[in-house]
């Protein structure tokens, strides 16, 4: 963990990390828990950061959360976030899947 510290410390040193209100966060983690009780859905805060700060594009290669994150009834709108696991996803890292993000600090 002390490696991605350091990254994000670099990137909210440049100006390019953007903090979401962790109480939403938090209650939204709370309600994706109770629609989900399923024991390897333990990627609730993930799932509560994209929705609420309407994220359109995550990059993970966590193959477990995967089908949690593209679950739509997770999500306010109903919208899934597209996901970049590879560089074969490259053709998602364009200017449409760039948002202002909602509920910032």
């Amino acid at each position: 963990m002390t490696n991605y510290l350091k990254i994000m410390r670099k990137l909210k040193d440049a100006g390019k990390l953007i903090e979401i209100d962790t109480n939403l966060i938090d209650r939204d983690a709370v309600r994706l828990k109770n629609i989900c009780a399923d024991t390897a859905f333990n990627d609730e805060h993930i799932v509560a950061i994209l929705n609420i700060s309407g994220c359109k594009l995550v990059g993970t290669r966590e193959t477990r959360a995967i089908p949690y994150i593209k679950r739509q009834d997770f999500y306010s709108d109903g919208k899934t976030p597209k996901i970049y696991s590879s560089s074969k996803n490259k053709k998602l890292l364009t200017k449409i899947n760039i948002v202002r993000l909602r509920h910032t600090c």
